[in-house]
């Protein structure tokens, strides 16, 4: 529930999981006490690396730097892992139990509400999806004009109106 609020108001989830991949989609979309979306995710690095390096590359991908990242791990040995080779990312060590869960996150400042939502706030997640999908294209067209082809982009260029000019 905090991480769907938390993706509501604007901010990015990623996911950085151990695991094999069909086997996290697999939970996301057919678990009934699962809140979360794919389209809830903005990227995602689901394998058996080092958590330090997927969350650098999840970085490096969304254009991003590390201290802007907050991991949320139920293992001490990720999170000194990540401590040690991501200077700058903050990871969050859950409790052992999973009833003291709720009342950890309540208490994590990072969650707290926005002072005020904007409209861009809450398309964020959508516009990084859209901002990685830009991205695989244009690494896939062999030229500019092939990469601008398939954006199937459209420009209307016309004289502003008086209440747009300022």
């Amino acid at each position: 529930e905090c991480l769907r609020r938390q993706v509501q108001s604007g901010k990015v989830l990623c996911l950085c999981s151990k695991n094999n991949e069909e086997d996290v989609w697999t939970v996301f979309a057919t678990r009934p006490d699962m809140l979360l979306c794919k389209s809830d995710v903005a990227a995602w690095r689901i394998n058996w690396d080092r958590k330090s390096r997927n969350l650098k590359a999840l970085a490096s991908e969304l254009g991003l730097s590390l201290d802007v990242f907050l991991v949320i791990e139920d293992s001490p040995v990720e999170c000194a892992e990540i401590a040690a080779e991501c200077p700058g990312a903050t990871c969050l060590l859950l409790p052992v139990n999973p009833a003291e869960i709720p009342g950890f996150i309540a208490h994590v400042w990072a969650f707290d509400p926005p002072p005020r939502e904007t409209a861009e706030d809450i398309r964020r997640t959508k516009m990084y999806r859209q901002h990685l999908g830009r991205e695989s294209s244009r690494r896939r067209a062999k030229t500019y004009q092939e990469f601008l082809a398939e954006l199937e982009l459209h420009v209307d260029v016309r004289t502003p109106d008086p209440e747009e000019l300022a």
